[in-house]
């Protein structure tokens, strides 16, 4: 996600990016560490997560616990330790709604989802809930469908690749359907600065400045 929205972040914010790639500005893994911010941000988009596994054992279903909830409150701490930001938009999933079909489902749906990524990411918007009542943060939550974008990992890689080489095998007569969102669309709806606008689930969200500076935690 993070190579296809920075550089539309970037023609508004001053961003800077947590990490483990090389180009990240501070590259930790937020899931066994804690940043040491160098100053404050404004606004945090928090798009690192654990996804696109199916674990086996209770060790890789530890992991998403690992990354997803105990990776956003080591974030948390770090913000407190520099400065708390205006704003929190954290990346969760659509999979917290446990729904394996459906139309039309909105923020009101219960929160079914039993897989360690759903649970996992169910107790990391809970955190972020109190985390930001409590410190005076605006939340925003958005819970995507399936995101596509350039080179994407998981099934849509594979189906993808599947189309590809000419193994793609069709389901009930290539009629069935997915709900999809494309990368760049949150790019252009966090670029929306200018107005206050509806974020899915929690509250709007106002970005006052178009020098805000801008911590991207990301994979």
């Amino acid at each position: 996600m993070g190579n296809n929205v920075r550089p539309l972040l970037e023609g508004m914010y001053d961003v800077t990016t947590v990490g483990l790639l090389p180009q990240d500005d501070y590259i930790v893994n937020i899931a066994k560490e804690i940043p040491d911010l160098r100053v404050r941000y404004d606004i945090v988009l928090h798009a690192a997560g654990k996804a696109h596994s199916v674990p086996k054992t209770e060790a890789e279903k530890q992991v998403f616990f690992d990354v997803n909830l105990q990776g956003t409150k080591n974030l948390c701490t770090a913000l407190e330790k520099k400065g708390i930001p205006r704003a929190f938009i954290f990346i969760s999933t659509v999979a917290v709604y446990g729904c394996d079909f459906g139309e039309n489902i909105t923020e009101e749906h219960s929160l079914e989802g039993v897989t360690p990524y759903a649970m996992s990411k169910r107790l990391a918007e809970e955190f972020l809930q109190k985390w930001c009542y409590e410190h005076n943060v605006t939340l925003g939550i958005i819970r995507p469908s399936l995101i596509a974008g350039p080179n994407p990992p998981g099934n849509l890689g594979a189906m993808i690749h599947g189309i590809r080489s000419g193994r793609y095998l069709s389901i009930a007569g290539s009629r069935t359907r997915k709900s999809v969102l494309m990368v760049q669309d949150i790019g252009w709806f966090l670029c929306w600065w200018k107005k206050e606008v509806s974020i899915t689930y929690v509250t709007a969200i106002s970005l006052l400045s178009e020098n805000l500076k801008l911590l991207f935690a990301g994979n």
